[in-house]
């Protein structure tokens, strides 16, 4: 009775997991230290209670959709993209189009003939990717 009151006080979310692996949003909850209860299952979603405050904690921990887009692919009107003003672009095209991620590929010093997967330092930047034009 009194953890009942509790948890009106405290606001709770009663919500539903479904998809292919329902049980890893339980796992994720678990590390993060968050309460669960009323815990059920059928078929293929999970159904359960957690406070609020819980909630607006896990809710970074959610799936997000991205795009693999290296660089110089960005669309530029002097040559291949950079990361100036035509990543700031598409920084801006990303977030309107409700998309989470960007993945890059390499940004090293690329190799005699062009691959940056054999540079020769994987700790130094491609200095053409910086995007700066001569005043």
């Amino acid at each position: 009775m009194l953890l009942d009151l509790l948890r009106m006080l405290r606001g709770w979310v009663e919500f539903s997991v479904c998809g292919k692996y329902p049980e890893r949003f339980i796992n994720i909850t678990s590390r993060h230290r968050v309460r669960l209860w009323k815990v059920r299952r059928s078929d293929d979603r999970f159904t359960a209670c957690m406070y609020r405050s819980d909630y607006r904690r896990i809710r970074p921990l959610a799936r997000g959709a991205g795009v693999l887009c290296h660089i110089t692919s960005l669309p530029n009107e002097n040559g291949p993209g950079n990361i100036g003003e035509p990543a700031m672009n598409f920084v801006d095209f990303l977030k309107a189009s409700g998309q989470k991620y960007w993945q890059i590929l390499p940004v090293n010093p690329t190799d005699e003939y062009g691959s940056p997967y054999a540079g020769v330092s994987a700790f130094a930047g491609n200095v053409s990717l910086l995007g700066m034009t001569e005043k």
